[in-house]
């Protein structure tokens, strides 16, 4: 497996399409190889890789000098099925130089899933891929380069740093034509810190391409609303879309940045449509924005959520897709208007859902009934919530897709726990899973994007050295057993006090920060919705810490109800998954929505780092398989669906930098 993955290495060199569907072709000989419960899967595996390289004539000297071999010999005390490598554990050969067998790597054993974990994965995904506009395509890319700056080499770019900027007019007249012009500065324009670079790592390569893609209700947009732009790297670059203003009253104008499917940005802007138009126009400045590894793949869908300013029971759908087979390039999905403001209508659901998670109902037929009506509650929400259009394309992707992205300017709704279904012509009717139980899904929110790569190390536990919860107690008892999942896992001593949190925070001394504690939702001041410690509450606003660049963007996984349940404040979005997502620029965030059962709470836990530290899976499937074992355990209790996840759902654990 070794020589197969230095195939892959070798296809470095090439121009970026054929490098592209090189590496893609090896990630999925890593999925299929890895999932395989038999010999044959995996010998099909490693055929599939072997005919699908055959292409490439480059490759067949290491080809021809790879069958001569006799297959890896794992040492004594390995397991019986040696595992590809992943790229990054490789060693680049020269090109004189014949293809020798490496070491095997030293990561922990990964172990392949059982028979009933493998019968609830979704269908595996199309090749990805990104439309161009002279039809062309671009390979899409796998998940096995690292996302550190390359080592330097001979003729290698510079890394790049790009501030993007939206230039609008601060008030247009009713049906006047103007201009919105989102750019991308190679100089800091108003002095931010935090500058966020990263490596170009091959000189072959093509200048970075972006597709921006503008959203301004109230507004009429001349022409397409995506525009490509390559990033120079000697220049200032821009794109210029023209709009005419079609209603009056304030209006959001809003670019989202996206690289090879992703979305790595978002640069925001509020007009006013009035009588009368001003000449003065104001730059918005935003983040700087952090181009994707070149390697770095994005999800099989980005389902994008807007909420109008102007009208927030209003809510429009966009779908978009990097694969060719799915043919959805950020189409608009229709819009819904809601009866009722979302956080009142949802306050209903959240609190017969904390209700379910209390205890166990005494009868079987309890249990029943309370599983159908967890059933009814994510038919109803498909129901009331999702527009006619979004339902009619979910029937046609849904056997395409793995994973989920979903940014969502609306914080209320748990778009986890909708479940789908439909009637025939006979009226049969047929019923899906919820999309969290299909799915790896999930969120974020506008803003800095998530991050590709998560550099793991330094695991930080919290909770009150008071706390009256045995389930607590052995949930920090099993954080604290993680460092035996991967190398170079360190723990750290527990957090007990207000102070010291906010400290860590602060110093940024921890790549997965873990809170077990009570949590508690505050409708009112959802910005000081805290965690229970030792000598008082840790708020949401008493986090003024960013993460980035010389400080790697961890993983933070509160686990105390309403963790992630947030409403409009004062200065913004209020709660938890806003100011670390958002503010603080965490790589992910993992949270409950509502109460959640302790007993339960520990087992996803447990659930979620052994497939993520232990077992290599993305964040998503980590999340998706941890929530399938409290399913299975508890169908009836609302917990397996109160997790939510911030982040990018095909991010993967790496080693510290």
């Amino acid at each position: 497996m070794q020589l197969l993955g230095e195939v892959a290495l070798r296809a470095r060199r090439f121009e970026p399409s054929a490098k592209a569907r090189v590496v893609a072709l090896y990630d999925e000989l890593y999925r299929r190889y890895t999932a395989a419960a038999t010999q044959g899967e995996r010998d099909a595996a490693v055929v599939a890789f072997l005919s699908g390289v055959q292409e490439f004539p480059q490759l067949q000297e290491v080809l021809d000098w790879a069958r001569q071999r006799e297959p890896d010999t794992p040492p004594t005390g390995e397991p019986a099925i040696a595992l590809p490598p992943r790229l990054e554990e490789l060693e680049p050969h020269t090109a004189a130089a014949a293809p020798r067998r490496a070491e095997p790597p030293s990561a922990p054993t990964r172990s392949a899933p059982s028979a009933a974990s493998r019968s609830a994965e979704a269908p595996s995904a199309p090749t990805r891929s990104m439309r161009k506009k002279n039809g062309g395509t671009r390979a899409a890319p796998s998940r096995e380069a690292e996302s550190a700056p390359a080592p330097a080499t001979e003729g290698a770019r510079p890394p790049l740093t790009r501030y993007p900027e939206l230039d609008v007019q601060s008030r247009v007249a009713l049906g006047q034509r103007t201009s919105i012009t989102a750019g991308l500065h190679i100089d800091n324009p108003d002095g931010l810190l935090n500058r966020v670079t990263i490596s170009i790592e091959d000189s072959a390569d093509a200048p970075p391409m972006l597709e921006l893609v503008l959203r301004a209700p109230g507004f009429e947009i001349e022409g397409s609303n995506t525009q490509e732009l390559t990033v120079a790297a000697d220049r200032d670059v821009d794109a210029r879309f023209t709009v005419r203003a079609v209603r009056e009253g304030p209006a959001t104008v809003r670019v989202d940045f996206y690289q090879r499917g992703r979305r790595i940005g978002t640069v925001a802007a509020t007009t006013t449509v009035g009588a009368a138009p001003e000449v003065a126009r104001e730059a918005i400045p935003a983040e700087p924005l952090e181009f994707a590894s070149s390697l770095a793949p994005c999800a099989d869908l980005d389902l994008y959520i807007g909420v109008d300013n102007q009208d927030s029971l209003h809510l429009t759908f966009t779908l978009s897709s990097a694969s060719e087979t799915i043919n959805l390039h950020h189409a608009p999905m229709g819009s819904v208007r809601l009866q009722r403001a979302p956080l009142a209508e949802m306050e209903l659901v959240y609190a017969e859902l904390s209700r379910f998670a209390r205890g166990r109902p005494d009868s079987a037929a309890k249990v029943e009934a309370q599983r159908k009506r967890l059933a009814t509650l994510g038919n109803e929400l498909w129901e009331r919530l999702v527009s006619q259009e979004l339902k009619d394309s979910y029937w046609r992707w849904k056997d395409q897709v793995r994973s989920i992205q979903i940014t969502s300017e609306e914080p209320w709704i748990p778009w986890e726990m909708v479940k789908p279904f439909r009637f025939d012509a006979q009226n049969k009717r047929e019923d899906e899973p919820h999309l969290c139980e299909r799915f790896a899904v999930a969120r974020w929110l506008a803003g800095t994007g998530p991050a590709d790569r998560i550099p793991v190390h330094q695991l930080q536990p919290v909770a009150s050295q008071s706390v009256d919860l045995a389930a607590v107690s052995a949930e920090l008892k099993a954080f604290g057993q993680l460092v035996s999942l991967r190398p170079n896992l360190e723990a750290l001593a527990q957090v007990a006090e207000t102070a010291q949190l906010i400290d860590s925070f602060e110093r940024g001394t921890f790549s997965v920060l873990h809170v077990a504690a009570h949590g508690g939702f505050d409708a009112t001041l959802p910005d000081d919705s805290g965690i229970v410690l030792t000598d008082g509450n840790v708020r949401p606003s008493d986090i003024n810490a960013r993460f980035g660049q010389a400080r790697p963007r961890p993983i933070v996984f509160i686990n105390a109800c309403h963790g992630t349940r947030q409403e409009y404040a004062f200065t913004g979005l209020g709660g938890w998954a806003d100011r670390l997502v958002r503010q603080a620029h965490v790589g992910a965030f993992v949270g409950a929505a509502w109460e959640v059962s302790d007993r339960l709470a520990l087992l996803f836990a447990e659930r979620f780092y052994a497939a993520f530290l232990g077992q290599g899976k993305t964040i998503g499937e980590s999340v998706r398989s941890a929530r399938e074992a409290i399913r299975v355990a508890e169908p009836s209790n609302s917990t397996w669906l109160a997790y939510v996840l911030y982040g990018d759902p095909t991010a993967t654990a790496s080693a510290p930098r």
